[in-house]
């Protein structure tokens, strides 16, 4: 990039690259950006420095995970599970995600994370735990202080009666219940325990040593499973906003994937 005849004051700046593409290769750890500015860039590479280079932490390119999607259900269920689709409006809305491998990490690492970048417009609040709901059998839905909705829906026992359903959620392992979750405008970082940081099930199991130890039971998410979750955010107050939505839950990452239409009458109808 390169300025001529206007000055590049100085300040904060942003930069946008899209349709970016990621290396081919899934990579163990992040890489880094470099950034600096130069004069004389037509004597390259024998440059003149005005800003010295600095570096940022950039993502590294994650496994493709099997599926994510966001629920979008038909008109006589979208109510029940608490969809208000208007411009500017709270909304609950319900995701669901299926990974290739088990999230095998170091049991000194103590958290999982799972992010969700959504389209811009929409805003996440920055204490979203109240607002956060696994798709369990253990949760308790009818005590939520969104309201006494349906938030379990494709259930193996519901998806019958839920022709809309692309997918069986099962249920969120009880010993992953959420520790943390912060919204960022259009973002949310959501951390549940690492499974193999947990106390090993049933006690004494997995003893080498002793042929009698029976073996420890997995914890964490399944490879192959659905599980999803339902959470709260404010719609755009655009109601032509149309885009997609991603998804990473610990080493795997998901395509962009659908979003729904904003809706409301048009003002000039």
């Amino acid at each position: 990039l390169t300025a001529t005849a206007t000055e590049v004051a100085a300040g904060y700046y942003g930069l946008r690259f899209e349709k970016a593409a990621n290396p081919t290769v899934v990579m163990d750890e992040a890489g880094t950006w470099t950034i600096g500015t130069y004069s004389a860039v037509h004597r390259y590479p024998l440059l003149e420095v005005i800003d010295q280079i600095a570096t940022a932490p950039g993502e590294r390119v994650r496994l493709e995970m099997r599926n994510a999607e966001l629920m979008n259900p038909d008109e006589w269920s979208a109510d029940a599970m608490g969809r208000d689709d208007r411009p500017s409006m709270t909304n609950q809305l319900t995701f669901s995600f299926t990974l290739r491998e088990r999230p095998l990490l170091p049991a000194t690492i103590q958290e999982l994370v799972i992010a969700i970048r959504g389209p811009a417009g929409f805003s996440f609040v920055e204490n979203c735990s109240s607002v956060l709901f696994p798709l369990a059998s253990w949760n308790n839905f009818s005590q939520a202080n969104t309201g006494n909705y349906t938030k379990w829906p494709c259930s193996a026992e519901d998806r019958p009666s839920q022709p809309w359903c692309n997918v069986t959620v099962s249920s969120w392992p009880e010993r992953l219940k959420p520790i943390t979750c912060l919204g960022l405008g259009d973002s949310v970082r959501i951390t549940v325990p690492n499974s193999a940081a947990l106390t090993e099930e049933p006690a004494g199991c997995g003893q080498v040593d002793n042929p009698n130890s029976p073996p420890c039971t997995y914890l964490g998410f399944e490879k192959e499973v659905t599980y999803g979750f339902q959470i709260s955010v404010t719609n755009p107050i655009d109601y032509k906003t149309t885009s997609r939505w991603a998804l990473d839950v610990g080493p795997e990452a998901s395509f962009p994937f659908a979003s729904f239409q904003i809706r409301t009458f048009d003002v000039d109808a």
